[in-house]
């Protein structure tokens, strides 16, 4: 039996999977993709105006690399309940190095403007199915690389929008 289950787990490391940049609200419930954790998740408090109220609440957030260091995308979580223990532990289980092939992919729907990633695309961390990749398996970037250098975005004249990672 154990043979069996260790023979399942090293098929599914070998599954193919697709490019991070093929990720879309159309692929995303039927593709298998491979990230990289690239810090660890964070607990981050916001607040948003609901009714003409404003309410305060918690997201979990993490930067998710594809197997080319020119994609990546966001994983984000949003606090559904009063428990915060719930939260701590999705953000636990997304620690800086980790290796993850995602498949049956939620996405959030966020402006796109505003997602300074290469992937314009939101991944729900709580409603997305995750299986650990063993890091030795696998060649992944260790950290993003934007498409465009800053030498060359700051030499635009014009109004812009740019992805600054320092």
């Amino acid at each position: 039996m154990a043979e069996t289950n260790q023979a399942a787990s090293k098929a599914a490391q070998l599954a193919p999977t697709q490019a991070l940049s093929e990720l879309t609200p159309a692929t995303s419930s039927i593709g298998v993709w491979l990230v990289k954790v690239h810090r660890d998740a964070q607990i981050v408090p916001y607040s948003y105006t609901w009714e003409g109220k404003t309410k305060e609440t918690k997201k979990v957030e993490v930067l998710l690399i594809g197997q080319d260091a020119e994609t990546y995308c966001m994983g984000r979580a949003r606090k559904t309940s009063s428990d915060d223990r719930a939260m701590q532990a999705l953000a636990d289980k997304f620690k800086a190095g980790t290796i993850w092939k995602m498949s049956r992919v939620a996405l959030l729907t966020e402006n796109r403007s505003h997602l300074g990633c290469t992937v314009k695309v939101v991944v729900d961390l709580a409603r997305t199915t995750w299986a650990p990749v063993l890091q030795s398996t696998v060649l992944m970037p260790s950290e993003p690389a934007p498409v465009e250098l800053l030498s060359d975005i700051v030499s635009v004249k014009g109004p812009q929008r740019c992805d600054v990672i320092c």
